[in-house]
């Protein structure tokens, strides 16, 4: 099973990163934009497709590798006719009632073919709603979870970064308690999810889209409830609230803020919490970094309180509610005002002043960094096992493109380049990774300090250099505490491989793939042409 789930991952991951490139190019010739308006952050035109990309990969994932039932086609159905109201009101701005109904029509699927339902009173007082009340609200919870996911896009990674912290706890809890069901939907939207999300930080070069933040919100909704049904799960109900963390907590607090000023729950404006904290004078990549860590609290206290009564559960999100209305009263009313935390936003959350430029030891960095791939691409050509067919293949694809990508403009070179890097460090090290379980203690050692090395590496290449050819973003800091938590969180087995090192080790190659890629961007076709023969040489593998 976990193989299978590791495919499923990939197959989406792969999917969502070569088609977001795609459907950009495709959206910008078409005049598919979103145009910059009074409401929004952004200043430019800006395709809002990459929602679109994910939610292909990850249904198509989920479809091939989930086993088959009538839930999986109900959950497939609604999903698909999110993406599809989604992109069309993405498109042609639809009314909000034909959003509604979209939503409705999405959740009743759900609600009314399988026996998903959120029943909060069945442990509290060991009562189960009737059906047909049971349907009712659990389709309510479907939609207010799709909106409040839509409604947190407000910023470049935000509404990504917060569900893809989001379907990590739920992944983590499907796991402990052996939910093979639920991991078969969420670890396909973490790959689509994680391959968008690059081209999604700040500065953003695509938008997720209605298509996609809907996406996000209805079936982290679908498994969040999935998790905690009381036939499947000891996790009490009440716990989705605390899942979906920072998303579900500002709709609510925006929503009872518009009630009690008189005017329409529906009505957008910019008093989204991510709005308040630009006007107390956070920088946009700092705001998303405040929103992280606040997810991060949430999903980890989602985590310890697992096992905790209702009552309990009940109590603390009603604290944490009132704590989020006294931070809207006070930004409203003009209690907090940016003079207030000019310290944080200027001083302490401003990276830039930490560490003192050094250039002569950033650029020995790199080009350590660049040796040290180089040497790790080899290692992985003369020594990996003997490669998959279907590997070989999806190899010799790419070796094609990357060569044809070369011959093409600069955008079309660096994407395929990255394209390359990205997968044949994934390649490489899935083969490195089967050999080292056969070698000599000191040798694995050996190769854990190689990658320790490139940590160090990129943490000194990164601060110290001064053209700031590389700036961290807060999905980089969030990829690098889950390369951090992964090993000590997971212990799935592929085989003889661990998935979770693995993966943490995957994180830590592809942020230096593209801290070489900003620092070398002049030699970008080299870039290329290196990383099609080690492709290439993968491919070959199979006849050797």
């Amino acid at each position: 099973m976990t193989g299978i789930l590791f495919y499923a991952f990939l197959l989406s991951l792969l999917i969502g990163t070569v088609l977001t490139p795609c459907l950009m190019l495709g959206a910008t010739r078409m005049g598919f934009l979103d145009q910059p308006d009074l409401r929004k952050v952004h200043k430019e035109p800006i395709a809002r497709v990459g929602g679109m990309a994910f939610a292909i990969g990850a249904l198509v994932a989920i479809g091939y590798w989930a086993p088959s039932s009538q839930m999986i086609l109900a959950i497939l159905a609604g999903s698909l006719i999110i993406v599809i109201m989604g992109s069309l009101d993405d498109f042609f701005d639809l009314r909000v009632r034909y959003k509604f109904g979209g939503q409705v029509l999405a959740a009743g699927v759900v609600a009314i073919s399988t026996s998903i339902s959120w029943q909060p009173l069945s442990s509290l007082l060991s009562v189960d709603l009737p059906a047909w009340v049971s349907i009712a609200l659990t389709i309510f919870v479907l939609v207010t979870m799709t909106n409040a996911m839509n409604l947190s896009d407000g910023l470049d990674g935000l509404a990504g970064g917060l569900a893809f912290l989001s379907f990590g706890l739920v992944a983590y809890l499907a796991y402990q308690i052996h939910d093979s069901f639920v991991l078969y939907l969420v670890l396909p939207v973490m790959g689509g999810l994680l391959g968008f999300l690059r081209f999604n930080t700040y500065p953003a070069r695509v938008f997720m889209g209605d298509g996609g933040s809907q996406f996000l919100g209805f079936v982290l909704g679908v498994s969040a409830l999935l998790l905690t049904q009381t036939d499947r799960s000891p996790i009490s109900p009440w716990l989705v609230l605390f899942m979906f963390g920072v998303p579900l907590m500002d709709l609510v607090a925006v929503t009872m803020q518009r009630l009690l000023r008189g005017g329409s729950p529906f009505k957008a404006d910019r008093e989204h919490m991510h709005h308040k904290l630009l006007a107390l004078g956070f920088s946009h990549h700092q705001v998303v970094l405040i929103l992280y860590g606040l997810q991060l609290v949430l999903v980890s206290l989602a985590y310890a309180c697992r096992w905790s009564s209702e009552g309990f559960l009940m109590g603390l999100y009603l604290l944490l509610l009132a704590g989020l209305g006294s931070f809207y009263y006070g930004v409203a009313s003009g209690r907090l005002r940016p003079e207030a935390f000019r310290t944080w936003s200027t001083g302490v959350l401003y990276w830039r002043t930490w560490v003192a430029s050094n250039q002569w030891l950033s650029q020995w960095c790199l080009y350590g960094l660049l040796t040290g791939m180089m040497g790790f691409f080899l290692l992985g050509i003369f020594l990996s096992f003997s490669v998959p067919k279907g590997i070989s293949y999806l190899a010799l694809g790419l070796v094609v493109l990357v060569f044809i990508g070369t011959l093409g403009n600069a955008k079309t070179m660096l994407l395929t380049t990255r394209m390359a890097l990205y997968l044949g460090s994934t390649f490489v090290l899935y083969s490195l990774e089967h050999v080292l379980v056969d070698v000599a203690q000191p040798l694995t050692a050996l190769f854990q300090g190689f990658f320790v090395l490139l940590i160090v590496g990129l943490v000194l290449a990164i601060h110290l250099d001064k053209d700031k050819r590389f700036q961290p973003n807060p999905m980089d800091y969030l990829l690098l505490l889950l390369a951090i938590a992964i090993p000590g969180l997971l212990t799935i087995q592929l085989g003889p491989v661990d998935v979770g090192e693995m993966m943490a080790k995957l994180i830590v190659l592809f942020f230096v793939c593209e801290v070489l890629l900003q620092a070398f961007s002049s030699k970008v076709r080299q870039l290329g042409y290196v990383s099609g023969m080690v492709l290439l040489c993968l491919a070959f593998r199979v006849f050797w």
